[in-house]
């Protein structure tokens, strides 16, 4: 089994857990709005996994995380760091609702989606709990823009 220790100090047991912050055992238990993040140093590289879900505009959400993205790479070229990979995935879910009254059918689609971003940065060459640190902050600014 492997153990993880969240940034938020939370510790579990998963048997074949990849990347905890993105894993499905983990990132399915995240509360609305919360940021989950781990690192771990392997091979060289510092690997943060990372996951959000939140309420928003999917439209909006996919250009905030391509800046963001952006942002995280630039920030580790500028400190001199090689990026070995940045990846993310985005998918949103919209709810609609039905109901009757008398004998008419209503539905109507929510004006927002469930958003859920997950995260995976590889990067060498950089001070971990800064790298880390900069990925939080960049999926907070995420977070206020969808």
């Amino acid at each position: 089994m492997n153990e993880h220790n969240h940034e938020h100090n939370h510790h579990h047991d998963h048997e074949n857990c990849g990347d905890c912050a993105a894993c499905s055992g983990c990132a399915e238990n995240s509360a609305l709005g919360e940021i989950r993040l781990d690192w771990k140093l392997h091979e060289g590289a510092v690997v943060i996994s990372a996951s959000l879900t939140a309420m928003g505009d999917s439209a909006a959400a996919r250009l905030i995380l391509e800046r963001g993205l952006t942002d995280i790479a630039g920030y580790v070229t500028a400190l001199g760091g090689i990026i070995g990979h940045i990846k993310a995935s985005l998918t949103s879910a919209e709810t609609e609702t039905f109901s009757i009254t008398d004998t008419a059918l209503n539905s109507k689609i929510s004006d927002e989606q469930r958003v859920k971003i997950n995260l995976v940065v590889i990067v060498f060459g950089v001070e971990p709990e800064a790298a880390a640190q900069f990925v939080r902050e960049t999926l907070e600014r995420i977070k206020s823009g969808i």
